[in-house]
């Protein structure tokens, strides 16, 4: 017996080659899809590379600029207390010097009492021999 084709199996061989070209487009179209995807994946894997590298560039730049400030503020802080140490310093011997001022006038006062007190009672004295 010679096989035949019959209308049937004339369509289920259409079918059958319809069905594999379209696998074989949609395993075409998935490998071309996924070259893109990792193309495009490359492609922002080397835009985060540098967008990272840039970040961390600029990170230790501003850690640079962030220590010179403080050291500049330190040292700015410094001169003040130096500054303020001294200026306490001067406040301290002008307080000794006006303790010794207050303390002279003090004993100057005492002794200006004490010659009044002698010009009274010698004006009292002289009052009562009158």
């Amino acid at each position: 017996m010679e096989p035949t084709l019959t209308p049937e199996l004339i369509g289920i061989l259409a079918v059958g080659a319809t069905v594999i070209g379209l696998l074989l487009t949609f395993r075409r179209d998935a490998r071309a899809d996924s070259r893109r995807l990792r193309a495009d994946m490359d492609s922002l894997r080397s835009e985060v590379r540098a967008d990272l590298a840039q970040m961390r560039a600029e990170n230790q730049s501003l850690r640079e600029e962030m220590r010179a400030d403080l050291q500049v503020f330190r040292q700015e802080v410094r001169a003040d207390f130096a500054q303020v140490r001294a200026e306490l310093a001067d406040v301290r011997t002008d307080v000794s010097n006006l303790r010794t001022d207050v303390q002279a006038l003090t004993e100057r006062t005492s002794r200006l009492e004490g010659v009044i007190e002698g010009l009274f009672a010698g004006r009292d004295r002289r009052n009562d021999a009158a």
